[in-house]
């Protein structure tokens, strides 16, 4: 049975439709078959897409830069405890631990949270191909614990995520006279083939259910569609309750609202990727490409304030690397491509992380600190909080 087989047959015992939501999470996650739970290639040149990590290893060094000081504004303890939240090919992984193991004298366990048996298995395999020194020596410990196995236990450390949250499965709604609709999935079947397709949900059961989203958004018009993923609330405050104390630092495309809804002009944001190729259409090559929506970080302060973790930075991924030094990297290539062009392509591979046709004012970072910690991480200046809004 294809996976499109299977969400047919969820559909038809649902009585006809289900939830977007529910469609995106068997899309990216059904066991075996899901995007996230194949075999296939999903990063850099043969993959669908490229993160920040793999453009460019100038990122996790900058990054393992701004967890040196969290290391120190914490004490300075052995072993420092580091969790990672979707850890990918593990590019961010093996670049942090090699930052933190050059310029840190303490033990690092790490723990990379992955609900995908096959992210895991390249995970290890990448770590043990890039580490397996340090391994051996004992200043390093790596596990892997399944998201939906990990025990609540606190813990005294450093959360880290690279676009895990716009991941979640989220759920379409848009404006009808005045008033919200969900937007479903069901399957149609003509004559000589079916398709899967939007499907509008009756209005009485929409309205009250997401009346709460109000607070977030300015006056839409009829037809205006929002994306979100409720449930990015419900993780960050599952991620701050495990957290004794310390710090959580997560990058993501997204903003906070409302402009993280005017951004993409009230049209939605679910977003697909295959072979590099951007898509709007989540019914095509289901199983085979990405699934990605803008994440509300109003909703990520909620819930880390609900878990007791407080602002103490947000800003463009760009600002947050020219902080740490990304400008110095580039008057170091644009010295070296004057002797040798390769650094010039190498150099305009990296200025993607920064520049805003780029990852650098997509991608927004928010880091959160619990407990007693300094606010003040070099990465935001002299920022004291995240910016928040209406309803955050």
């Amino acid at each position: 049975m294809t996976l499109v087989d299977h969400i047919r047959q969820v559909i038809d015992q649902s009585g006809g439709s289900i939830p977007f939501d529910h469609f995106m999470e068997l899309a990216l996650y059904h066991p075996g078959v899901g995007y996230y739970m194949n075999d296939t290639i999903k990063f850099a040149d043969k993959g669908d897409f490229y993160t920040a990590p793999t453009l460019h290893p100038i990122f996790a060094k900058l990054v393992s830069r701004q967890l040196v000081e969290c290391w120190h504004n914490m004490g300075a303890p052995t072993p420092f405890a580091i969790e990672e939240w979707g850890a990918g090919n593990a590019a961010l992984s093996i670049g942090l631990l090699q930052g933190l193991l050059n310029d840190t004298d303490a033990v690092i366990h790490y723990t990379i949270i992955e609900r995908s048996p096959q992210m895991q298995s390249l995970q290890q395999a990448e770590i043990q191909q890039s580490l397996s020194v340090e391994l051996s020596l004992g200043r390093l410990a790596v596990n892997w614990v399944n998201q939906h196995e990990r025990q609540m236990d606190s813990f005294t450390g450093v959360i880290v995520s690279n676009e895990l949250f716009d991941a979640l499965p989220a759920k379409r709604y848009q404006v009808h006279s005045g008033r919200w609709q969900e937007l479903g999935v069901t399957y149609r079947q003509t004559s000589d083939q079916g398709r899967l397709q939007w499907l509008e949900v009756p209005l009485e059961r929409t309205t009250s259910a997401v009346s709460w989203l109000n607070p977030y958004l300015p006056v839409l018009d009829d037809g205006d569609r929002v994306d979100v993923a409720v449930s990015v609330q419900e993780l960050m405050q599952q991620m701050a309750s495990s957290l004794h104390e310390g710090y959580i630092l997560t990058f993501d495309y997204g903003d906070t609202a409302p402009e993280v809804y005017e951004n993409r002009q009230f049209a939605g944001n679910i977003r697909t990727y295959y072979r590099q190729i951007l898509s709007y259409n989540p019914y095509e090559r289901v199983g085979e490409q990405d699934l990605t929506t803008d994440v509300n970080f109003s909703l990520l302060l909620a819930g880390g304030a609900a878990a007791g973790a407080r602002n103490v930075g947000f800003s463009t991924q760009a600002m947050f690397l020219e902080k740490l030094g990304f400008l110095d990297e580039v008057r170091r290539l644009q010295q070296l491509s004057f002797q040798d062009l390769r650094y010039d392509q190498e150099l305009q591979t990296m200025l993607q992380l920064y520049v805003s046709t780029g990852l650098g004012t997509e991608v927004k970072v928010l880091a959160l600190a619990k407990g007693d910690v300094p606010d003040r991480l070099s990465a935001f200046g002299h920022q004291t909080g995240a910016r928040e809004r209406k309803g955050g």
